[in-house]
């Protein structure tokens, strides 16, 4: 079971639901909240998880964020879910946007897949499009001892080329390489801007990271008292990407025929 929290009450939300796809209410918002498999622009948000996260020192929940669109009562309403709520104690205080979120499943290791375009890699080529997923979970490092606290995350990606542009020696491993790369960077300056966007405005862990200090610490009554919450927005965070690109497809020239 997802949580999902609405723009209005839940009242308004339920009563302006009307499936288009399946007649059954329940089928067709699982199926919605299925979707998160191919954007990762919303959390699974299972209900026994935010529980958890509520009474855990090291992690904050985040709940699917459901907005209805469209022309209201008249014409009908579309549900969107996209982005989370993030909670302080058991209230939804702050929203993510989709971008955000799906960056937010990467540190929390609960990202599956998505399509990622990046800038182009060098002067004067087309921009890349890549179909991104977690190749390992993330593997985070928090040193407790150093005030503020000091932490690397490693991220380890796989890709395959969807789109690279035509007339680039997209198949030449020179450009692999570039290509690999330019994305690790503009991924890592992505997580590191949601970090700081969590560390300065929200002031809360939504990444987890707190999980991977709890360990250090011998009792819970010392973990719990150590208040990682307060020292999370001062913390170091660095964050290094490895992505490996497993398939490159088929590349053509403008006859179409294989290069």
């Amino acid at each position: 079971m997802s949580l999902l929290v609405s723009e209005g009450t839940a009242g308004d939300f339920i009563r302006a639901l009307a499936p288009r796809l399946d007649p059954d209410p329940g089928r067709y918002m699982a199926e919605l909240v299925g979707e998160r498999r191919f954007t990762a622009f919303h959390e699974r948000s299972l209900l026994h998880d935010i529980l958890i996260a509520l009474d855990a020192p090291g992690d904050a929940p985040l709940a699917i964020r459901a907005a209805l669109t469209g022309g209201g009562e008249q014409q009908g309403y579309d549900i969107k879910l996209q982005g989370g709520m993030v909670f302080a104690g058991d209230r939804a205080v702050r929203t993510l946007g989709g971008q955000e979120l799906q960056v937010a499943t990467r540190l929390r290791g609960t990202f599956d897949h998505a399509i990622l375009t990046f800038s182009p890699p060098v002067a004067g080529a087309s921009p890349v499009s890549l179909e991104v997923r977690q190749g390992k979970p993330p593997r985070v490092t928090v040193q407790t001892g150093h005030a503020p606290p000091r932490l690397h995350v490693q991220l380890s990606l796989e890709a395959d080329i969807l789109a690279a542009g035509q007339g680039q020696a997209a198949g030449g491993q020179a450009y692999l390489r570039q290509v690999q790369e330019h994305a690790a960077r503009e991924i890592a300056e992505r997580a590191k801007n949601v970090i700081g966007r969590a560390q300065a405005e929200l002031a809360t862990d939504i990444f987890g990271f707190g999980r991977h200090a709890q360990p250090q610490f011998l009792a819970w009554s010392q973990w719990r008292d150590w208040r990682w919450m307060e020292r999370f927005p001062q913390a170091t965070v660095e964050v290094e990407v490895s992505l490996e690109i497993r398939r490159v497809g088929l590349h053509h020239t403008v006859g179409g025929r294989p290069k």
